[in-house]
């Protein structure tokens, strides 16, 4: 690189206003809540997780509906 070049990248960062950084906006995720929902957390293994999220990409739902197919699946054959 030429004398020139770092000139201009000392010159650049001596007028750079560092009090103007932009910040990332957090917003809360996007999902309808029935008066009859709970938050409930869980562990998964992460093969299981991964085949989850791919079913859930595939078929444009969110993850929470495909887990709760299954445990409604999971009642019915059990009869409870």
């Amino acid at each position: 690189m030429a004398k020139d070049d770092f000139s201009k990248i000392f010159k650049d960062l001596e007028t750079r206003d560092y009090n103007k950084t932009p910040f990332q906006e957090i917003q809360k995720a996007k999902t309808k809540k029935s008066d009859n929902e709970k938050q409930f957390l869980f562990w998964l293994d992460k093969e299981l997780l991964k085949s989850l999220k791919k079913e859930a990409y595939e078929r444009d739902c969110p993850i929470k509906e495909i887990i709760c197919e299954g445990i409604i699946l999971y009642f019915e054959k059990n009869d409870k």
